[in-house]
């Protein structure tokens, strides 16, 4: 969710396309949800539930298709990342208490 911060600070319009029924899977849904409040405002769209079908270049960028129960039809973007699952830090920094 750091990407799309950044790209709004410089005037762009984001698209969030997430495969599960909420932002950040496994994080407190209490704590998730005042986030989500602010950013729907700040996003072009957030599309929960949804897969990115397909992603075709063009000639003015890219074209994704989506899959899911609310899914909109084909859309155009300029530019696209794609992310996919997640991995706790801690380990990966091997961090141990009294260490930062």
């Amino acid at each position: 969710m750091k990407w799309p911060v950044c790209t709004i600070a410089l005037g762009a319009k984001v698209t969030v396309v997430e495969l599960s029924d909420g932002l950040m899977p496994g994080t407190d849904r209490d704590l998730v949800r005042p986030l989500q409040k602010r950013i729907e405002k700040r996003y072009e769209r957030i599309l929960l539930k949804t897969k990115v079908a397909k992603l075709e270049p063009t000639a003015a960028g890219l074209r994704a298709t989506f899959d899911g129960p609310d899914a909109p039809g084909p859309q155009e973007f300029d530019r696209g990342l794609v992310a996919v699952g997640r991995s706790d830090q801690r380990q990966r920094h091997q961090c141990r208490r009294g260490r930062a």
